[in-house]
């Protein structure tokens, strides 16, 4: 992906404006070539490869449909750099937060670790990072689990050896 502003664009469009969505009738598909495509109401599709939010989110309510241990406080998307343009995403939900030092996402209490979400693309990390933040605000707005993810004291997102954004 040499350009990934179109689709930043996009994303933040739709967490901007939550009937964004219904306006651009938006349909995302996915095939074996790791492509999304979308289709809008104008008969254009565009691809790029990336994060495919459908599957995104099915991973998550998946990931989510579980009892959630009591102690946790908050949650943190964390992003690995598998190698030959493959990344993956890892949930976890930490027994501890602290605002001002991002070791708090040690404090596993919860993980998907066993089922992280994969994916490929030929990006640098700070596209990959860019586009997991969106994807993820998408999720808070309009997921089925969004609500209750930002009853928590914190979600955030970033490299697991990286500094995290707080969303």
């Amino acid at each position: 992906m040499k350009n990934p502003e179109p689709v930043a664009a996009f994303l933040q469009s739709v967490i901007d404006d939550k009937d964004a969505i219904r306006e651009i009738d938006f349909k995302m598909e996915y095939n074996k070539e790791w492509e999304m495509t979308r289709m809008y109401s104008d008969g254009i599709s565009k691809k790029k490869q990336g994060i495919n939010y459908t599957l995104f989110e099915k991973w998550l309510d998946k990931s989510l449909d579980v009892k959630i241990p009591k102690d946790m406080v908050a949650f943190c998307f964390n992003i690995y750099d598998d190698g030959d343009n493959n990344w993956s995403l890892e949930l976890i939900g930490a027994s501890s937060f602290d605002k001002e030092n991002s070791d708090w996402a040690c404090d596993e209490a919860f993980t998907t670790g066993d089922n992280p979400f994969r994916w490929h693309e030929e990006a640098d990390w700070k596209q990959i990072l860019t586009e997991a933040e969106l994807v993820v605000k998408v999720y808070l707005e309009q997921g089925r689990y969004g609500k209750m993810l930002k009853e928590y004291k914190a979600v955030a997102v970033g490299f697991v050896d990286g500094d995290l954004i707080i969303l």
